[in-house]
């Protein structure tokens, strides 16, 4: 689909390939919920209240997991397992953190590339690119 336009291929075309392809499914589903990344980096709490609500289960009590870098446990295509022991000790991370700067991310070229294909293209996802 990408191939060769805007020179936008390799791992870049897989990534957003793939990120068109869930949000057309998800689209496409009922039991979906949307969730933008920064609303739930500003508030932790209140976000998984809402998925909690959404999907009918208990709340979560600890949400201890904010306060670190979890990316630190997922494999960096390496093929070793998740290291999902709970965190101890200070940390120096917040969720806050998180938290992705529009206009950083789109002084990015590869960034800039996908929001363009993407508003051409695809423009009933236009509403999830800022």
């Amino acid at each position: 689909m990408l191939h060769g336009l805007f020179n936008f291929d390799g791992l870049h075309k897989e990534w957003i390939d793939n990120w068109i392809a869930a949000l057309t499914y998800g689209l496409q589903s009922e039991d979906v919920i949307w969730i933008e990344s920064n609303d739930f980096f500003r508030d932790v709490r209140g976000t998984m209240d809402k998925v909690c609500t959404h999907f009918k289960i208990p709340n979560i009590k600890s949400l201890a997991w904010a306060d670190y870098n979890v990316k630190v446990a997922v494999p960096k295509r390496q093929p070793h397992q998740l290291n999902l022991e709970p965190p101890t000790g200070v940390s120096d991370y917040c969720a806050k953190d998180g938290i992705i700067d529009t206009d950083k991310a789109l002084g990015l070229l590869p960034v800039q590339l996908a929001v363009e294909v993407v508003r051409q293209n695809h423009p009933q996802l236009n509403k999830f690119i800022s």
